[in-house]
């Protein structure tokens, strides 16, 4: 202290804080901000003599509403300087010192909440523009250091004592007592010392279980805060979770609507999205998860070091503060903006590039800087931007807008500002410089030289292997459906969807217009209840991109039996979702290498594929079936594009009036088909019981049932699917055997010839080569009988691990089954032995 005090007397600038103690004096900071006075060039404080008496009564009535102190002292403390500028807005304030009432941090803050209540009735009249929570500074009861009397912060000028005010708590008088005291800065440097007070005012006794209360609150919230900090301190640090602009995400989260609060899963995702934008920001979401009524104390802390990384980030917060306070986001987003204009005025287009980057950088990526490919993020989803239009034309209203509001700043400055002559000459020279940039924001050559830049800033190299590969979400025109936590909500950036129903979502009602047209249309394509309901459900499947069933559907059915009208119908409500792959992709040779492949690179996120009738004698690429339907990830290139690797979501299906030849007779082959046959006919005439009347327009009215439909797939995905998952009826299986016979003769062999028996039963290995040959010339079979041993692979598959007897491969159990004529070997098939 006699250091301070000497160098107090020596006339040196101080800069000294003091740290609180657990008691200490009364302390009040007001900090105003209000709208400058358009008919003055400087600002003007606008507090008034009359305003700090009745603040100081106020303030008075508070404290001996619990101290127990007859008199004391208030001592009003101001600027000299007076009020500042800072940006828009008009800067001010008053300090207000009590040292003679030395209390607790909890009488504090209890003797804060009473002035607040009584703020606006002595304050209204200022206009200020910030919240009277704002205007009376929490932190300086305890958390931040106290300046010393006389001390100031650099650049500014210290606060001095201009009044004295005794307030009497009997009557509640204000006397001003200024003249009547020592004010002289060594003596007031001791009075005001927040570290030298160790006798505790008393409280009054009538108060003194309201104090003791609320000093248990406090407690309580100590620990909680010891809780989160033991939290934040046990999370890994590294620059995937740390933010370097903690101050602008506070203000975004001040500013969403408390609704986001209210729903269980909008809490979560905001505490989410906090966690991925910055692993200090528990604290943030607990203040705001205290704005519902539903707060749970210490719920926030213990859910923190389990939230889900990924997903949510700042391109989110940006867009639920965006949208929830469209005003004050832009406010928030022009004080940021502010130091890179400023730092932009070189003039190069680096510089110019990194503002444009700073404004809309949660809403463009460039995904390609080889082939300039550009997105933009609006109405849910990411577009695809050509030459990056939208944003060009941004330069030329919304940044030049930034840059004018920036000059004008300096303009107004200029004139009204400083007097300094030097410092309205670097007024003059910014506004010239700002002037100059934005007029070039108008200009051709300089916005093509700006979009140049901005394609490094904005580059996002692993966009496009993002975009639409979150196989759980559907993008609808009006949001995105979650088919994961069956919600509807917002698109966000980070969900990375580009794709689109192209129909607005609608929640599912039996009511719904057109549903009942829609169930009778399915009840006449499929008649069987069972076969109608896996249809359905398989159709509801799609809607994911998840494959596990790795199955590949043949539908099937010859003339005018609605399953070209059925896929219509599919195609339509899940738009984008859908593609068709010629069905020569399954039916020649693999593609070379090196050759493009765009069908399936046009594919990647795709829910469904549908390939259309093969001629009759054309037969399936089984490896590329295997390929397309096993879940695994597949390398394709576009046309003149760099080949891309992804994981296939679509689900295949095959529609055709002949089903085509499977050259297989393994296993994983038809695992993978199911044959589901279209048995309705629909006729002018109907006549029979699978016979419906034909309507020629029905066609033009699957637009009208696209929205009912796809929220009737929703249905089923969420009370059939995704509980009890896809049962597959008998007849489907039993239509799959069938085509299994007619293309694996080898099973239709074993199906017609042998026979199962008694565990003693024997089949040679010789007699069944000799029943095959037989079967193959009997039967009229259209094949070369093979070599033996390839019989006795596909036998050994078929029945089991054979014994040797006797010289002789056997099957215990089977026989050949007596089919009249007895075994053949006669000659007339060509076969290999």
């Amino acid at each position: 202290m006699m250091l301070y005090k000497s160098a107090l007397a020596k006339g040196e600038d101080v800069y000294i804080t003091e740290k609180h103690r657990t008691i200490g004096p009364m302390l009040v900071d007001l900090d105003f901000r209000f709208d400058p006075v358009e008919s003055h060039e400087k600002p003007v404080r606008t507090y008034t003599t009359a305003t700090i008496d009745a603040f100081a009564n106020l303030l008075g009535s508070c404290v001996s509403h619990y101290a127990d102190k007859e008199t004391f002292d208030i001592f009003v403390l101001e600027k000299p300087s007076g009020p500042t500028s800072i940006k828009s807005l008009v800067k001010d304030g008053l300090h207000f010192q009590i040292p003679d009432i030395v209390t607790r941090p909890g009488v504090q803050y209890m003797v804060r909440a009473d002035v607040l209540k009584g703020m606006p009735a002595v304050l209204d009249h200022l206009n200020l523009v910030n919240r009277y929570e704002d205007v009376l500074d929490e932190s300086i009861i305890e958390r931040n250091n106290w300046l010393m009397y006389m001390s100031k912060k650099p650049g500014s000028c210290p606060y001095l004592v201009t009044r004295v005010l005794r307030y009497r708590a009997s009557d509640k008088v204000l006397q001003d007592v200024t003249a009547d005291t020592q004010l002289d800065a060594q003596s007031l440097t001791d009075r005001f010392s927040i570290r030298n007070k160790f006798e505790e005012t008393p409280i009054r006794e009538e108060r003194l279980n309201d104090v003791i209360d609320h000093e248990q609150q406090m407690q309580e919230k100590r620990k909680r805060r010891e809780l989160v900090q033991t939290v934040l301190t046990n999370q890994p640090v590294t620059s995937n979770n740390m933010c370097e602009n903690l101050e602008v995400v506070c203000k975004l989260v001040d500013i969403l609507d408390a609704s986001r609060g209210e729903s269980y899963n909008d809490w979560v995702r905001v505490g989410w999205c906090l966690r991925n934008i910055d692993h200090r920001l528990l604290d943030k979401w607990i203040e705001f998860s205290r704005r519902s009524p539903k707060y749970v104390e210490g719920e926030c802390a213990r859910m923190w070091t389990h939230m889900r990384m990924g997903g949510l980030g700042m391109g989110t917060l940006h867009m639920w503060a965006r949208t929830d306070s469209p005003e004050r986001y832009r406010e928030i987003v022009r004080s940021d903006l502010a130091d890179s204009i400023s730092k932009s005025v070189s003039g190069t287009h680096y510089d110019i590039a990194r503002v444009v980057h700073h404004m809309y950088r949660y809403e463009y990526v460039c995904a390609s800087l080889r082939n300039r490919t550009w997105y933009e993020f609006r109405n849910h989803r990411w577009h695809y931007s050509d030459s990056a239009c939208s944003l060009r034309k941004r330069l030329s209203t919304d940044v030049f807008n930034e840059y004018a509001q920036c000059a004008l700043y300096h303009q107004h400055k200029a004139v009204n500002g400083d007097s300094e002559q030097e410092a309205q000459k670097r007024n003059v020279e910014m506004c010239n410089k700002l002037n100059a940039i934005a007029l070039k924001l108008k200009t051709t050559n300089f916005k093509d030289n700006i979009i140049k830049e901005c394609c490094e800033l904005f580059y996002h190299e692993k966009f496009e292997e993002k975009l639409d590969s979150n196989c759980g979400l559907m993008g609808f025109l009006n949001g995105v459906y979650d088919l994961e936590n069956s919600e509807f909500r917002e698109g966000r950036p980070d969900d990375y969807i580009s794709y689109t129903t192209g129909i607005n979502y609608v929640p599912f009602s039996e009511d719904l217009p057109q549903l009942a047209n829609i169930k009778r249309f399915w009840s006449q394509v499929l008649p069987k209840d069972d076969i109608r309901e896996y249809v359905l459900t398989l159709l509801s499947s799609f809607l994911s991109g998840h494959t596990r069933e790795e199955r590949f559907h043949i539908w099937t059915g010859s003339g005018c039996n609605g399953k070209s009208l059925s896929v219509e119908l599919f195609d339509k409500a899940l738009g984008d979702y859908t593609c068709k792959f010629p069905v020569t992709l399954l039916t020649q040779k693999r593609a070379a290498s090196n050759a493009a492949t765009s069908e399936i690179a046009r594919a990647k996120g795709r829910r469904f594929a549908c390939l259309q009738e093969p001629s009759e004698d054309e037969r399936l690429n089984i490896g590329l079936l295997k390929e397309l339907t096993g879940g695994d990830k597949v390398q394709a290139r576009a046309l003149y594009k760099e080949p891309v690797e992804f994981k296939p979501q679509w689900h295949i299906a095959l529609l055709c009036n002949h089903l085509p030849h499977v050259p297989s007779d393994d296993g994983g082959t038809w695992r993978r088909i199911r044959v589901v046959e279209f048995t309705s006919k629909f006729v002018e005439f109907p006549k029979n019981a699978n016979e419906f009347p034909i309507d020629l327009e029905l066609s033009e009215k699957l637009d009208e049932w696209k929205e009912p439909f796809m929220s009737l797939l929703i249905e089923y995905y969420k009370t059939r699917y995704a509980k009890k998952k896809i049962k597959e009826p008998d007849a489907v299986l039993a239509c799959t055997r069938e085509y299994q016979k007619n293309n694996d003769h080898f099973a239709d062999f074993v199906d017609t010839c042998i026979e199962k028996t008694s565990p003693s039963g024997v089949l040679r290995m010789s007699d069944a080569f000799l029943e095959f040959r037989s079967w193959v010339k009997d039967d009229n079979i259209p094949i070369r009988v093979p070599k033996k041993k390839d019989v006795q692979k596909y036998l050994d598959r078929a029945l089991g691990k054979p014994s040797m007897e006797n010289g002789d491969v056997c099957y215990r159990g089977f026989s050949v089954r007596d089919r009249g004529g007895g075994f053949s070997n006669k000659g007339g098939a060509d076969y290999d032995d």
